[in-house]
């Protein structure tokens, strides 16, 4: 495991193998980018102790002190690696969305059926049938798709549950969408929490598919925070906005 900092290139701290070959391994970086005062602090696998870790450096690469990248590079090509669950954290938010985590992970839930409003038209089959490309595959474009040109109307869909009983620390959604007309077309991602709609930031179609994504950090029911009961009982959906 190698750490670098601000001038690219030059090694931090290096030493012996801190991950073991053929097994997964939770990393978690923290760092605060500073010409001066940088500091960085590596942890592996839920340690609340850091394996890496320093303060009063320079850990700046630019004239400015912010991230502005991340690259995940392998030491050679010959090198097999698989990444998966990657979540970023800064302090702009509350506790405890604002440092370590310890050992966790995403879970995606894939739409099993209906929820309370289907009004878009699908393309074929159920609504639910045409947004749950990822469960099998890749988004597979205008395969299979609901299409909707009325503001207001609104599809909802019930979801996996949850495996388990964990904390939950946050929900995202994330959808695929475009238009097929020359009008401005705005639709935005909602989720359903008991009676209570949370809705997402509006976004602008273009003519192309692009991924849209919306966090959703508290339970709009409640206002606090997230339980697995909740998660599992909600609905995700969309709105056609304009």
């Amino acid at each position: 495991l190698f750490v670098y900092r601000g001038t690219v290139g030059t090694v931090l701290a290096t030493g012996t193998t801190l991950l073991p070959v053929s097994a997964w391994t939770y990393i978690e970086f923290k760092a605060k980018i500073d010409p001066t005062t940088g500091t960085y602090e590596v942890r592996i696998n839920g340690a609340t102790t850091a394996e890496l870790s320093a303060t009063g450096q320079n850990t700046r690469n630019s004239s400015n002190s912010f991230l502005s990248g991340f690259r995940i590079q392998m030491a050679a090509a010959a090198v097999s690696n698989r990444f998966d669950d990657i979540y970023f954290l800064d302090t702009s938010g509350g506790a405890p969305l604002n440092d370590f985590l310890g050992d966790t992970r995403i879970q995606t839930l894939w739409p099993t059926g209906a929820g309370a409003s289907t009004q878009w038209t699908p393309s074929a089959g159920a609504n639910w049938q045409n947004v749950d490309d990822g469960n099998g595959g890749n988004m597979d474009s205008d395969t299979t798709y609901n299409a909707s040109s009325t503001v207001g109307q609104i599809d909802s869909f019930v979801l996996q549950d949850l495996s388990g009983t964990p904390t939950v620390y946050s929900v995202a959604t994330t959808w695929d969408a475009r238009k097929d007309e020359a009008a401005a077309r705005q639709v935005r991602s909602r989720l359903k929490s008991g009676a209570t709609i949370g809705n997402g930031t509006t976004q602008a179609m273009g003519s192309s598919f692009a991924s849209y994504r919306d966090q959703f950090d508290a339970d709009p029911a409640t206002t606090a925070a997230w339980t697995s009961t909740a998660v599992n009982a909600l609905e995700a959906g969309y709105v056609m906005i304009a």
